[in-house]
């Protein structure tokens, strides 16, 4: 899921004008987003605009991070507004607060004994999971990238370097800085257990490439794929890491703030408490050894 903030400036003169609603659109690339064309898609109405409030989080579920939206402002009439510029949101965590909130571990009040608000546990849930992508060498949720590829005609395949594949945005082949093949997406077939993408027609391929690099006279054509990988829905053993890291990022945010976050051992009379410190070297350093157990199935390895 994505999260985009819309700024809707001058509120009060936008609503006078009649002005009542949000609708939105995305986009695979800002090009797209900004013509209304190729990959755009318009969502519709999505938030109803209140009077005073000129900040609005649209949680997009069925976004990829690094996709684009605009939006515009609808009127009750039916006219709108002219399309605001395009922007790109970021990474909800893997968890939802009210998913966090059933796990029940953890101290979720304040000092004061007040309920730590949905939007900072929100904050906390997000950094937890960016430590769990950072831990494994890999972002769980969806995410869109664009690659550069040797083209290889023999086996008309790409290896793209993310596992889990959802979906190709769009696929060139480059045989010279301004000369390429664009192949429908109807021609690619998606094989997840060997994370390859391949073109499927042959026809298409030597029609589109192979007089060009006659006359070129190019061997190593470059094949460019945007594409969507991740997982939707995160697993359930991710959202239990994610949990744990969320506690453990909560408690030391407490002891930070009584100014103890520095000690591993506090002696109070005849009690004493130590801080499990991890060893030197150790991958987990930063987040609890619980976690670390679940997320080690996921963790990447980059050989280059």
């Amino acid at each position: 899921m994505v999260k985009v903030t819309f700024s809707v400036g001058g509120i009060a003169t936008q609503y006078a004008a009649g002005y009542r609603s949000i609708e939105a659109g995305r986009a695979s690339t800002q090009a797209d987003a900004l013509a209304k064309s190729g990959t755009f898609s318009n969502l519709g109405v999505v938030l109803t605009l209140i009077p005073g409030v000129e900040s609005y989080d649209f949680n997009d579920a069925g976004a990829a991070r690094g996709q684009w939206h605009v939006f515009r402002l609808k009127k009750e009439n039916g006219d709108y507004s002219a399309w605001f510029a395009p922007q790109q949101g970021f990474s909800a965590g893997y968890l939802t607060v009210e998913k966090f909130k059933a796990y029940e571990m953890g101290d979720l009040n304040d000092f004061e004994g007040k309920p730590l608000s949905d939007s900072k546990l929100e904050r906390f849930i997000g950094l937890a999971s960016r430590a769990a992508d950072a831990y494994c060498g890999q972002h769980f949720g969806l995410e869109q990238v664009t690659e550069r590829h040797r083209w290889r005609q023999e086996t008309r395949r790409i290896y793209p370097r993310q596992a889990n594949v959802v979906s190709v945005s769009s696929l060139k082949i480059y045989v010279s800085s301004g000369q390429l093949a664009t192949f429908s997406l109807n021609d690619l077939f998606i094989n997840s257990n060997e994370n390859n993408v391949e073109i499927t027609s042959l026809a298409s391929v030597t029609y589109s490439i192979f007089p060009a690099i006659v006359a070129l006279g190019l061997t190593t054509p470059t094949a460019e794929i945007t594409y969507i990988h991740g997982f939707d829905p995160i697993p359930q053993d991710l959202e239990d890491a994610t949990a744990f890291i969320t506690v453990d990022l909560l408690g030391r945010d407490a002891l930070a703030k009584q100014g103890t976050i520095g000690l591993n051992r506090l002696i109070v009379g005849d009690t004493q408490m130590f801080l499990d410190v991890p060893q030197k070297g150790m991958r987990s350093q930063h987040i609890p050894q619980h976690a670390a157990a679940i997320l080690d199935r996921y963790v990447k390895v980059n050989i280059r």
